[in-house]
This record gives C-alpha cells, structure tokens and sequence, in this order.
C-alpha cells in the first residue's frame, strides 16, 4: 500500500475516504438523494407495516373498546365540570354575602 495508508485498519480507510463533488449539479443530485432516501425508506416501512398490521375486525374491536372508553371519559369530565362549578358558585355566593355585608357596615359607620 503506497498510497499513504500503510497501517490504518479498514474501517479507519473506508471512513477517513473523501471525495469531493466539484459539480454544482452533481452536488444537488446528491443532495436530493440523501433527503429522499429516509422519505422513501419510511414510505417503505409503513407500507410493509400497514400489510402486515391488524385485520378489520380486530381494528373494529379496539377502536369499539376506546369509543366506550371515551364516552365513560366524557362522562366523568362532565360530572367533574358540574362539580367544581357547584363549589365556585357557592364561593362566589359567599364572597358577594361577605362584599355585600362590609359595604352595609361601613356605609354604617360614616
């Protein structure tokens, strides 16, 4: 080995090789090239996903199982909803008596 590469394992020798791309078209190939390889590989990937995934009916029960989930979920926030505002009227009727009793008191006073 002449080339100034004496002593360099093959994987130093394949990963210090550069070549540079002078051609302004060429360097747009490649760059095109690289940006589409993960789009086109992840295209790939769901496709053979998507072949091999779940069957109609299968599908049909997970997504019936979450629906019913969702609607018992729904259920809960609603109840939770009309809770807390049970509460904040009731504060709010409070801190209006509270108001309304200092306003009587100081009115009073003067």
């Amino acid at each position: 080995m002449a080339d100034g590469m004496e002593g360099m394992t093959l994987k130093e020798r394949i990963h210090s090789m550069r070549y540079p791309i002078k051609d302004k078209r060429m360097l747009f190939l490649v760059g095109c090239f690289y940006f589409s390889i993960p789009i086109i590989a992840g295209f790939g990937i769901m496709k053979f996903t998507n072949a091999f995934g779940m069957n109609d009916e299968k599908a049909k029960k997970i997504l019936r199982k979450k629906l019913e989930e969702n609607s018992l979920a729904q259920q809960t926030v609603s109840a939770n909803k009309s809770q807390l505002q049970a509460l904040l009227d009731e504060v709010a009727e409070k801190y209006h008596a509270e108001q309304r009793a200092r306003g009587k008191t100081s009115a009073g006073d003067r």
